[in-house]
């Protein structure tokens, strides 16, 4: 008498399960604070779990992380190119590699087009244009954007490309280094219209790029840069240091400290109405030490010295320390 029942019972048990459950998952929502990535993660309905990893930073972007949220890597790898069009931070704290490849002809690596009040953070990454991409990290708009330990290199155009049109930029680049881009800048800080850049590069390497190291250029008589640079190298560019404006309108401006320029063109260009302050800082081996167009104060602690054409072409105002 049990025969029976336990055959139907064993055929259940056996039985395929319903279709209902092998439905894909559903879209997530950008709803969480933080996610990771890694390189042997995928991009899924259930990923960004520290068990679970995303494997594009692009996809926990646009899917997973909520506006002010953080992506973590964990595990190396390249994980795309990247339009951020929020609040975002991207951390890499480990001895990994965090890659970001525009290995496209015309591509940029990294695109910020975020909102007037978001704040943006790369940290640790290496952004690599394989001699081929256009620029390495494109900054359109953002309230605020933080650059630290990244590598930005190997570009077509600019590896720091700063460009608002409107509202105030703070633009921050630590312990960064913004080299081997063949026909731009290092950095380029160049906003248009009634955009503003203040802010701080320190501790950065700008060296054999197609033009400058770091060039300021305010192209706008409605717009402004005001940046302080500090402990920062740059080496065998066109212009280690670039400062300049729009004739009679522009406004541009430079506190160099401690900063060294070696082997360029130009150590350090100035060009009028721009205007720079330098002190404690080292202008050598140059074809030019420092070109001065435009207004450069000198604290009297500067060395300009042993550059092939002149040490300094135009004048050097003294300042006094306060």
């Amino acid at each position: 008498m049990l025969k029976r029942p336990l055959r139907l019972l064993a055929a259940a048990l056996l039985a395929p399960a319903p279709l209902a459950l092998a439905a894909p998952a559903q879209a997530q929502s950008a709803t969480a604070t933080r996610a990771y990535v890694a390189g042997y993660g995928a991009d899924n309905g259930f990923c960004g779990a520290a068990f679970s990893p995303c494997r594009t930073f692009q996809y926990v972007h646009d899917n997973v992380v909520a506006p002010g949220g953080e992506i973590d890597v964990l595990w190396p790898a390249g994980f795309g190119r990247l339009t951020i069009t929020k609040a975002i931070s991207i951390v890499n704290r480990g001895d990994v590699t965090a890659g970001v490849l525009a290995a496209s002809a015309g591509a940029n690596a990294i695109t910020i087009n975020a909102g007037p009040s978001d704040t943006v953070v790369l940290r640790g990454l290496t952004i690599d244009g394989v001699g081929v991409g256009a620029g390495g990290v494109v900054i359109n708009s953002a309230a605020s954007v933080t650059i630290d330990h990244c590598f930005v290199w190997n570009f077509q155009g600019d590896g720091i490309s700063a460009a608002p049109s409107s509202g105030t930029l703070a633009l921050f680049v630590s312990d960064t280094t913004a080299s081997n881009n063949a026909g731009g800048n290092g950095i380029h800080v160049a906003p248009t219209a009634s955009g503003v850049v203040k802010g701080l590069i320190k501790h950065v390497n700008a060296s054999n790029n197609g033009k400058a190291g770091i060039e300021l250029f305010n192209n706008s008589a409605s717009g402004s840069v005001a940046m302080t640079i500090v402990a920062s190298a740059a080496n065998h560019n066109v212009a280690g240091f670039s400062i300049s404006a729009i004739p009679t309108t522009g406004n541009s401006s430079a506190m160099l400290d401690g900063v060294t320029a070696n082997a360029n063109i130009y150590g350090l260009y100035v060009g009028a109405p721009a205007a720079a302050q330098i002190a404690g800082s080292t202008f050598t081996h140059n074809q030019v030490g420092v070109t001065t167009f435009g207004p450069v104060a000198s604290f009297g602690d500067n060395v300009v010295s042993r550059n092939t054409s002149s040490d300094v072409a135009g004048a050097l105002t003294p300042a006094s320390f306060q």
